[in-house]
């Protein structure tokens, strides 16, 4: 692990990865969701929170309510402009599904696809988050039997591959 975000991967015989771990890790969260299309599995929270709404954001949430249940959210309307969460997707903390909420009520999310990909990208390791090996390995694996790994959610890069051409020609060695 590089700067505790790449991951340094020999692939093959001859040939050099980086994987970023963020972007794989979404990658694969988001695969696994659409896979399950979203079965409704919620986690009870100990302690639920509240969310003060501004209209725009009620009108989203209502719009949305559904498609949140089915990810896993257990909410109720306390009174207008207010939203009690009592249960959250299994993949969430507390704080990272108020946070998701945040986003999708900001209009970060419109369609399941949409919030597939916000839900990944805040269940998602992060850049910067020190991995223990087995971690990296299990990151590694189930990037690798995931399909269309080569771009995270969002269109951006998993990783960069130079084989050995690539590296000889880096290092100005060969013809």
């Amino acid at each position: 692990q590089v700067a505790d975000t790449y991951l340094v991967l020999r692939i093959g015989r001859q040939g050099l990865t980086l994987l970023d771990q963020h972007a794989a890790h979404e990658r694969v969260l988001f695969s696994q969701l659409k896979a399950s299309q979203s079965r409704g599995e919620s986690r009870a929270l100990g302690v639920g929170f509240e969310m003060s709404l501004h209209p725009a954001e009620s009108r989203r949430l209502e719009a949305l309510w559904k498609d949140l249940a089915n990810l896993g959210f257990q909410m109720r309307a306390e009174r207008p402009g207010v939203v009690g969460v009592r249960g959250v997707p299994p993949l969430f903390s507390a704080g990272q599904a108020k946070e998701f909420l945040q986003d999708v009520l900001a209009g970060k999310a419109r369609t399941m696809e949409d919030l597939w990909a916000v839900m990944s990208c805040k269940a998602a390791i992060k850049a910067g988050d020190a991995l223990a090996d087995d971690e990296a390995l299990a990151l590694v694996e189930a990037w690798s039997a995931t399909r269309d790994r080569d771009h995270c959610p969002h269109g951006r890069p998993v990783a960069a591959h130079w084989d050995l051409k690539d590296l000889e020609k880096l290092f100005k060695r060969g013809k």
